[in-house]
């Protein structure tokens, strides 16, 4: 069988948004693999290049050619953030200010799936993949922009089993918190950290019920459409 790298290059293409769950999913598993090792690991910064380049594979996809500059040049620099932290391992507090960058991106991707999932006429694959693909951008969002506060206020948060919190702990507090559940390990003290978590929670439900709503929605309407 003659081996046509055009059309796997094209499949590659089509489910982009594919490996982009993949690698969110694999960056949130790292955890349940590595355990207590998992923080400021290479796999975990693989794993956080690999949502930035299959990001960026997406964005190309959903954006005009007229918009497409000024987006592609802020995932450019979240990949840059990305690769200089896997490759040369910076770790201090002024390259915690690049985590804007990152957060700016990851919004900026999410806006530009949620508005092709509203644009969907029909609940397809694409539409379920690219709501949860939202939800987890939103979550990591406010897992960065939390991680950021702690880094310029170490007050912010009060962190009953340890004393210094890592990325993946503000990953899940903003998860927990945006699902209403609060268990209570991370606790925001400082005004900025409550009016953030705020923000969380009203994201989380906002997005949720605006989610749902619009799925069922062009379900019901897809229905009755083939009735007539």
């Amino acid at each position: 069988m003659k081996f046509n790298s055009f059309r796997y290059l094209l499949w590659f293409k089509r489910n982009d948004y594919v490996f982009l769950l993949i690698s969110i999913l694999s960056y949130l598993s790292l955890p349940l693999i590595q355990g207590e090792y998992y923080a400021d690991s290479f796999l975990q910064d693989l794993m956080f290049f690999s949502m930035f380049l299959f990001g960026n594979m997406v964005l190309y996809d959903h954006v005009n050619s007229k918009t497409l500059k000024p987006w592609m040049i802020i995932g450019g620099l979240a990949m840059l953030t990305s690769f200089t932290d896997l490759f040369f391992d910076i770790r201090s507090d002024s390259y915690a200010y690049f985590r804007l960058v990152e957060v700016l991106y990851f919004l900026i991707l999410t806006v530009r799936l949620f508005i092709g999932i509203l644009r969907q006429k029909k609940v397809d694959d694409y539409v379920m993949v690219n709501a949860i693909i939202c939800y987890m951008l939103i979550g990591m969002s406010w897992g960065l922009v939390s991680a950021l506060l702690s880094t310029v206020n170490p007050d912010s948060y009060s962190i009953v089993l340890y004393v210094d919190a890592r990325l993946y702990d503000f990953m899940y507090y903003a998860f927990v918190t945006m699902s209403t559940l609060g268990y209570g390990e991370i606790l925001p003290l400082s005004v900025e950290s409550r009016s953030l978590t705020v923000f969380i929670v009203i994201s989380g439900v906002f997005f949720t019920t605006i989610v749902l709503g619009t799925i069922v929605g062009k379900f019901i309407a897809n229905e009755q459409s083939k009735e007539k």
